[in-house]
């Protein structure tokens, strides 16, 4: 159906619906050139030839009908006719290029001879000697001896000089222009990168400025014409492009990451764009603690504060047991720049401030008493959550 569209400007289906809840059955993909559409007393109506030469009227309702460039309000413009200009001057050099390379003997010169050969025998005796010796590939570029005073004279421009190539390198980018479709598509990468992210915008730009105003107008056209105003409020048809955007390892990870940090991504929501088998209790989703309503205060929600009250157990209960081997030694404080590393991601989960976590990290060497130390920090780090705003 596509190809119809990019190729004549139009695609039909006719839609089989059900005798009593005239509800979509099947689609019946139909050629171009079988169907006509026109205005009549306002209405589109389409005048299908079916295959014994006779003719059907269809109801707008009954046709899905996508229309190409230039839609005048009954009936898209062909691409191909629009370029006839474009496209004819690519088969002529495409024409010109096989006859030349397919005959081998150089059209752009001329024998003289002397007057010796007169009659028509004669003529048609040399040519045929002529071209058996020098005509075709197997005997391209060879040297042509002459006899009887016969020359060969140059009379025409080669091909190289005549840009020939180039015509063809350009015809290539002209059509590819047509329909927006990037060179390093058609194996052209001579003016652009076949690498890297080069690429990747490359084919992200295919994708936004190309494919999808396509996709958009068989949306819209399936969505009014197979869903009924109160189906359109649950259902939707849509394109899946998922598969198409896909980028690098790292690119997709960090995508994850900050779907997964924000709560819109769970753990087996990630495994099925990874074409990875879900695991049990991979269905929940995340939602940092510095998040809630604008009109209730994180004090005020029951939930904000038993999550709060959990990680702040567990951070300074790590702490704690850490710090219980390491009082009085020499390294004390470099071991604690190191393992004060995950504490501070521990804090962000919380929602403290950069500035508040290194002032609660800082102040964890304060140690005079470790046996009333446990309390003294947990009443420190939720003092320091509650002066956040």
């Amino acid at each position: 159906q596509q190809i119809h569209l990019t190729a004549s400007g139009n695609a039909y289906a006719f839609i089989k619906r059900g005798q009593k809840n005239k509800r979509p059955q099947e689609i019946i993909p139909l050629m171009p050139n079988a169907v006509e559409p026109e205005r009549k007393n306002g209405e589109l109506v389409y005048t299908v030839t079916l295959d014994d030469g006779s003719t059907q009227q269809v109801e707008a309702w009954r046709m899905i009908h996508v229309p190409g460039m230039g839609f005048d309000g009954v009936k898209g413009y062909s691409p191909i006719k629009m370029a006839s200009e474009n496209i004819g001057l690519a088969l002529a050099a495409q024409e010109f290029g096989g006859r030349f390379f397919g005959q081998g003997a150089n059209v752009n010169s001329v024998i003289e001879m002397p007057g010796n050969l007169k009659s028509p025998e004669e003529i048609a005796r040399f040519k045929k000697s002529f071209s058996e010796s020098y005509q075709g590939l197997s005997n391209a570029h060879g040297t042509p001896l002459l006899e009887d005073g016969a020359k060969l004279v140059r009379v025409g421009v080669p091909p190289e000089e005549a840009q020939f190539l180039e015509t063809r390198k350009f015809q290539v980018e002209d059509i590819a222009r047509i329909y927006g479709v990037p060179l390093h598509m058609l194996s052209s990468t001579e003016k652009s990168t076949s690498w890297g992210t080069g690429l990747e915008q490359q084919n992200l730009g295919f994708l936004v400025h190309t494919l999808r105003p396509w996709l958009v107008a068989w949306e819209q056209e399936l969505n009014r014409k197979l869903l009924l105003p109160s189906e359109r409020e649950k259902y939707n048809i849509e394109f899946k492009l998922d598969a198409l955007l896909r980028g690098d390892t790292k690119s997709r990870y960090e995508g994850y990451s900050i779907g997964r940090q924000w709560g819109w991504l769970s753990v087996n929501d990630i495994r099925e764009l990874e074409n990875m088998d879900r695991i049990d209790g991979g269905d929940a989703y995340l939602v940092p603690l510095n998040m809630q309503p604008h009109d209730e205060p994180a004090e005020d929600n029951e939930q904000v504060r038993s999550l709060q009250a959990a990680i702040v157990s567990q951070i300074v209960k790590r702490e704690y047991n850490g710090l219980k081997s390491k009082v009085g030694s020499d390294d004390l404080a470099e071991w604690w720049a190191g393992f004060s590393a995950s504490t501070r991601e521990g804090l962000k989960t919380l929602g403290l401030s950069e500035k508040r976590a290194t002032q609660f990290i800082n102040s964890g060497l304060d140690v005079q008493d470790i046996e009333g130390w446990q309390e003294r920090r947990t009443a420190q780090l939720i003092e320091l959550l509650r002066a956040e705003p």
